[in-house]
């Protein structure tokens, strides 16, 4: 088992933990980083740190809050044995516990989602991945910003089951409407150049309607006697203008993606050493984990 603890200053339950008594588990691995990175990036790092070190068949990557069931890993195994260790398989949200507002945000974003990238999204973090998966999934540089985004940018091959989101166990959530903003934008941004390229795209089919609207009207202005309101040749002579700095925006939005591309990107299971502060085993050792049982990591390789 491999623990991330992204930045916490909180110690409850720390305790409980190092004296335990955990006799089905073989060793469990703090893996500390040294300042919050949030959600997405602390999960990139404990991928990268079982890519590098665990030889278990299996990777289940789960929230510790308990809002993902553990009951539902045998199913999530199941269905991953089932398709032949050939994909990752996601626990679908199929039932939220969040108040009503918040679904109708969440809604909101995966229809946004499916309308930028052409792909749908209703799971989150939780998820089994087949071993032959987990190092290639360590080696998607999109793994910073949103895990299943980044495995269907990847196209690496997935599927799902329904499940029921479970009851935080202690405390409060910190997923706020803001926080559900940065997370949206956070997947959106794995498909900015395909996002900047749809964006120009209905801007220029929008401004060609627009022109064959304009010539019409110079037409029935010139060549006919049906009067034609003073105001509709501006109107549709600035929302065309409007259409043409949208086009020259994200194209050259897209121009900076496409550029960026040429700059060597940060693969988690390359750098994910850069933001651990510590690792510490306790619960005795195990052979399928190759990293000694305690390691001061240094903060690059």
């Amino acid at each position: 088992m491999v623990i991330v603890d992204d930045g916490s200053t909180d110690m409850t339950g720390l305790d409980e933990i190092e004296s335990g008594n955990y006799p089905s588990i073989g060793a469990i691995d703090i893996l500390t980083l040294a300042s919050n990175q949030g959600n997405q990036r602390a999960v990139a790092c404990g991928v990268a740190y079982v890519a590098e070190y665990a030889q278990s068949d299996y990777m289940v990557v789960m929230d510790g809050d308990h809002e993902d069931k553990p009951d539902y890993i045998p199913e999530l195994l199941r269905a991953c044995a089932d398709s032949r260790d050939t994909r990752i398989v996601f626990a679908g949200r199929s039932k939220r516990s969040e108040s009503r507002l918040f679904k109708i945000m969440y809604w909101g974003y995966r229809q946004v989602y499916r309308l930028a990238t052409g792909l749908p999204i209703s799971a989150g973090n939780f998820s089994v991945v087949p071993r032959h998966l987990t190092k290639r999934l360590a080696h998607i540089a999109e793994l910073w910003s949103h895990f299943p985004a980044s495995i269907q940018r990847a196209r690496l091959p997935y599927d799902s089951i329904p499940t029921e989101r479970g009851q935080r166990l202690l405390g409060q959530s910190k997923m706020n409407m803001f926080r559900l903003l940065i997370h949206a934008f956070s997947g959106l941004t794995v498909y900015a150049d395909i996002l900047a390229a749809r964006v120009m795209l209905a801007a220029i089919v929008s401004t060609g309607f627009l022109g064959t609207a304009t010539l019409w009207l110079i037409i029935e202005k010139l060549f006919t006697s049906i009067p034609i309101i003073g105001w509709s040749s501006l109107m549709i002579m600035a929302v065309a203008g409007m259409a043409l700095q949208i086009i020259s925006t994200a194209g050259m939005i897209l121009l900076i993606i496409l550029a960026l591309r040429q700059q060597p990107p940060m693969i988690p299971a390359i750098d994910y050493h850069r933001f651990v502060l510590e690792v510490r085993r306790i619960n005795g050792g195990t052979d399928l984990f190759d990293a000694p049982p305690i390691r001061i990591m240094p903060s690059g390789r």
